[in-house]
């Protein structure tokens, strides 16, 4: 058991947890939910803080529901979770999903969440962050942050945003030094390592991952809440700005 939460690739650090407790089926697993019928008995392997078991054990009450995780203190918060919403029919051991103590057969739906992603990334890539805990929290910042991006340059130039999104994707690739030394690309380009988003990603990347200093993933991360911040201001202001229609944006124009 011990070995199985060491392993896992998310590991269980309050930021990890944090982030899993606003899962539910209809928002992280809605391809299950036609299967989720009264009655049907379920098996949740890495059930995590069981906020999606919950859900599902409402949904097939009175069927059973019985949620596994290598790390006893995340089911502590899976029953709080489940006795909170009032829930029955679901139970929560620690398990290993490489030992499993029930027959999955003894179940009409297993259900899985993130735990093939950790079986593909661990045992299959033979990736093991040293910080698993603060690279899921980095990467949830990234998703955030460039999502933000894209979303203002949309907001604030209509169709052109997307290819001017587009072009900054491709100057990023270029010069964040992921693949290779953005030292060697055209001297022309070497400021844009220093501005654009993504050679932050990959420097707190290789912190996070290789067992660098917390430091400078920090100092990347202000650097990405910095773009999350602009992004979310400017597509702010652009939506302001188009609640005001003048007769010259209304097509066809009206004659006054």
């Amino acid at each position: 058991m011990v070995e199985a939460e060491q392993a896992y690739g998310q590991g269980h650090a309050e930021s990890v947890v944090r982030s899993q407790h606003w899962r539910t089926v209809e928002n992280s697993a809605a391809y299950l939910a036609p299967e989720l019928r009264a009655g049907t008995d379920v098996l949740d392997v890495g059930c995590g803080p069981g906020t999606i078991t919950v859900d599902i054990a409402e949904r097939v009450a009175p069927g059973r529901v019985v949620g596994i995780d290598p790390s006893e203190a995340v089911l502590e918060q899976a029953r709080a979770n489940a006795a909170a919403a009032g829930v029955d029919n679901v139970v929560f051991q620690r398990g290993d999903v490489f030992a499993l103590d029930a027959e999955a057969a003894a179940f009409d739906v297993v259900h899985a969440h993130q735990v093939l992603l950790h079986l593909v990334v661990v045992h299959g890539i033979g990736v093991t962050p040293a910080h698993p805990g603060w690279t899921l929290g980095f990467l949830l910042l990234t998703s955030f942050a460039f999502t933000a991006v894209v979303h203002a340059l949309n907001a604030a130039f209509g169709p052109k945003g997307k290819f001017i999104a587009l072009v900054v994707l491709v100057l990023q690739l270029v010069t964040a030094g992921g693949t290779f030394p953005w030292q060697t690309t055209p001297e022309v380009l070497h400021p844009l390592h220093k501005v654009l988003p993504l050679s932050y990603v990959v420097d707190a990347l290789r912190q996070l991952i290789y067992g660098g200093t917390l430091a400078d993933a920090g100092a990347a991360a202000l650097v990405l809440g910095g773009y999350l911040v602009a992004g979310l201001l400017l597509s702010t202001i652009a939506a302001w700005r188009q609640r005001v229609w003048t007769p010259q944006r209304l097509k066809p124009e009206l004659a006054l």
